[in-house]
């Protein structure tokens, strides 16, 4: 079936004249229009093997969905129509997680922000470490304390900032804006998967968000920590509250940790790739949270937390899909 598929495909390109000479400079798009207005240009080829990032699934022959005919795209149903003219596909998205950049074609991307971006992920050694809240106060949340084993991973060195962001999205929703430096912030989780998604295209990597887990495990030091506590985070530590103004600043500006990573304290919280839910007793590797659940958690305060308040092993829930100025993230890897 598939062999057949295959067949149809490469006769409906040769019919559309797409191993001319014009045809491969100039590659018609797919345009993926979102509830925002945002469009994302592909090539067609990518668009036939879409899989590995959008979960197309091409139905009617020629190698073009057929007109009205439905695409699968993960958890959600567009409308699809072939465009005659391009040979291409013009998709119509009922979701909000479609959110893609407009006008984007990957070679127009500046190669020196994907070179920053990986020049800056930092190898954490693997080991176990205590997660959650041991003595003192404890807030029901950060309990019970738990023993967690971790492989060896890759995290950000600094905060994703507005630069980058605008780099691969080709928007900026911060509200601090003119601080290229600064974090990104008022980006959701979704927002975050379709960075993630695009910059991986770009890079042939497989960058993501850190597990909860992760996250904790790098904040205090990895194996390397020296068992600093950063209970009430000082001023050298991170923007809070009483040294902020109120506002977002530079990443890598105050203290860095034992790994070399900034602003794990302070500055906008980072969301985690898990769902937010109670910690479990035991000893547990590689956790990913919960399986099911509404909300992700978020970790290491932001510039509104109190300095008496923040802590490494605050944690919070969001909604997958809020905004807000305070709440960015880093990458894992």
């Amino acid at each position: 079936m598939m062999d057949r598929f295959l067949l149809l495909f490469s006769s409906a390109l040769f019919t559309f004249g797409y191993f001319s000479p014009h045809f491969q400079k100039n590659p018609p798009p797919v345009a993926l229009n979102s509830p925002l207005q945002d469009s994302l240009l592909v090539k067609k080829e990518d668009a036939a093997k879409s899989d590995s990032l959008f979960q197309l699934f091409l139905k009617g022959g020629g190698g073009a969905p057929s007109p009205n005919s439905n695409v699968a795209r993960g958890d959600s149903t567009t409308s699809a129509k072939a465009d005659p003219n391009h040979a291409a596909v013009t998709l119509t998205a009922k979701t909000d997680t479609a959110v893609a950049k407009k006008d984007w074609v990957p070679g127009q991307v500046d190669t020196t922000i994907l070179k920053e971006i990986a020049a800056g992920m930092v190898r954490v050694a693997g080991g176990t470490f205590t997660m959650g809240c041991k003595e003192g106060y404890c807030d029901v949340w950060v309990l019970p304390a738990h023993t967690v084993t971790l492989t060896d991973f890759k995290i950000g060195k600094f905060l994703i900032t507005q630069k980058q962001w605008q780099a691969i999205m080709d928007t900026n929703p911060s509200a601090f804006k003119g601080c290229p430096d600064c974090p990104v912030e008022k980006v959701s989780w979704n927002d975050i998967q379709q960075f993630i998604a695009r910059l991986n295209q770009l890079t042939g990597k497989k960058y993501r968000l850190p597990t909860e887990a992760e996250w904790e495990f790098a904040a205090k030091g990895g194996i390397k920590s020296r068992g600093y506590k950063f209970t009430g985070a000082t001023y050298s530590i991170g923007w809070i509250q009483e040294n902020s103004n109120g506002r977002t600043h530079p990443v890598g500006q105050k203290s860095l940790n034992e790994l070399g990573l900034f602003d794990m304290m302070g500055n906008v919280w980072e969301w985690c790739a898990d769902r937010y839910g109670p910690y479990k007793a035991g000893s547990v590797k590689n956790p990913l949270g919960p399986e099911t659940g509404n909300n992700r958690v978020i970790r290491g305060c932001g510039w509104k937390v109190t300095v008496q308040t923040c802590s490494l092993i605050m944690r919070s829930p969001q909604a997958p899909d809020m905004r807000t100025n305070d709440v960015g993230f880093r990458l894992a890897e």
